[in-house]
């Protein structure tokens, strides 16, 4: 896991070289539509970034149902509305179904897939792939599948915004150095680890709190916990947090 942590830059800066085409062809479907998004576990987490981006650059109706509830959730029929669903293998059963439950509800509805895995069924089944460029994930917690999709996501709704008439110079600057920027951060990051992990292992049940683009980052960074080091550890929105969870904090 820890060679594929270190490998998310590269993962990153392939699939910002090669996915052009494909976020372009993705953009032309999408715009003027309501688009759900959906996806498992990791992959859910990336449609919640998918979500707010589309809302908050691309100014587009989103909303963002996990794959497993996502048959529960939608009105009997829908018109005019597109689903982007993210899995990295892309034969994920949760997803399969929420994409074969869209099309059964929506008259004229598309679907886009953001995978890893190009001949994978969802590729198949969907009407436009974005691929991300992860190469082969051997460890069993995403990493650079998942920071490839967070990528896929930021090109997608820059790319609808710019359909749109909306200028974001600075956001488009800043993704063309992001594979850099992530290669001094994990540099970094790995010098804090030893320390902060040696806290975290002394509590076996906390919480991870975030607000706006980074609550999505803080449900990822719990299931990371859960995942890998059977910490129960559990994501917040920051505020919700208050409702009630903060009356399992000790003091101190």
């Amino acid at each position: 896991m820890i060679s594929e942590i270190r490998e998310q830059p590269k993962a990153v800066e392939r699939t910002i070289e090669s996915a052009v085409d494909e976020i372009r062809s993705a953009a032309s479907l999408l715009d003027d539509r309501f688009v759900y998004t959906t996806g498992s576990g990791s992959s859910y987490h990336a449609s919640l970034v998918l979500h707010r981006l589309l809302m908050k650059v691309s100014n587009l109706k989103s909303t963002s149902i996990p794959s497993s509830e996502l048959p529960e959730w939608l009105p009997p029929e829908i018109k005019n509305s597109a689903l982007v669903a993210f899995s990295q293998s892309g034969e994920s059963k949760d997803v399969l179904v929420a994409v074969d439950y869209f099309r059964r509800v929506s008259r004229d509805g598309v679907v886009v897939s953001v995978t890893n895995t190009p001949k994978s069924t969802l590729a198949r089944v969907s009407d436009d792939v974005i691929l991300t460029r992860a190469g082969e994930e051997r460890a069993v917690a995403a990493t650079k599948s998942y920071t490839t999709q967070l990528v896929v996501s930021f090109m997608l709704a820059l790319k609808i915004a710019e359909q749109r008439g909306i200028v974001l110079d600075e956001l488009v600057s800043e993704l063309s150095i992001i594979s850099k920027k992530m290669e001094k951060t994990i540099d970094l990051s790995f010098d804090l680890m030893e320390d902060i992990a040696k806290e975290i292992r002394e509590v076996p049940f906390g919480f991870i709190l975030g607000k706006g683009p980074n609550y999505p980052t803080a449900l990822e960074g719990a299931l990371k916990l859960r995942e890998t080091a059977n910490l129960h550890y559990v994501g917040y929105a920051a505020r919700e947090f208050l409702h009630g969870p903060i009356q399992l904090v000790d003091r101190g």
